[in-house]
């Protein structure tokens, strides 16, 4: 799983951990570069690897570049995944993180897997994986009843 080197990135490492997951540390504003090598590494090993697409500082739901240049350069698919809660609190930053409620109605939808070859035009990729993490998470709100995401 790749976490960010901030606050909130070492929460969610240390929540990863707990669950007995590896973690890569960086991001797209810092040490993004050791971060790849060490994620294609890791999918070359036969691992799955785990990303949040908006990066660190956003913007909100809008992928970033690395998980278009990882799966360029080893192949492997991205499965988009998103996910909804009802009821849920947003908390107030960048990119109001959803923390569920006490038994809250949640759904993870996964979409299909998308394949970006070595020479595909990197933005159209970009473009379209945002694209279906949006359908994903759009599937997930109304599943619960409602819209968190939107």
């Amino acid at each position: 799983m790749l976490a960010s080197h901030s606050r909130d990135g070492q929460l969610m490492a240390d929540f990863a951990r707990r669950f007995g997951l590896d973690v890569v540390r960086g991001s797209s504003s810092r040490g993004g570069a050791e971060a790849l090598r060490e994620l294609v590494r890791a999918v070359r090993a036969g691992e799955d690897v785990a990303m949040v697409p908006d990066g660190p500082r956003g913007p909100a739901r809008r992928l970033q570049a690395g998980i278009v240049a990882l799966a360029a350069t080893t192949g492997a698919p991205i499965v988009p995944v998103g996910v909804a809660a009802r009821p849920a609190r947003r908390l107030g930053s960048w990119d109001r993180f959803m923390v569920p409620a006490p038994f809250a109605r949640c759904a993870v939808v996964f979409g299909s897997a998308l394949e970006v070859k070595r020479h595909d035009d990197r933005e159209d990729a970009r473009v379209r994986i945002e694209r279906a993490l949006q359908d994903a998470t759009d599937t997930a709100d109304d599943l619960v009843g409602g819209w968190t995401h939107r």
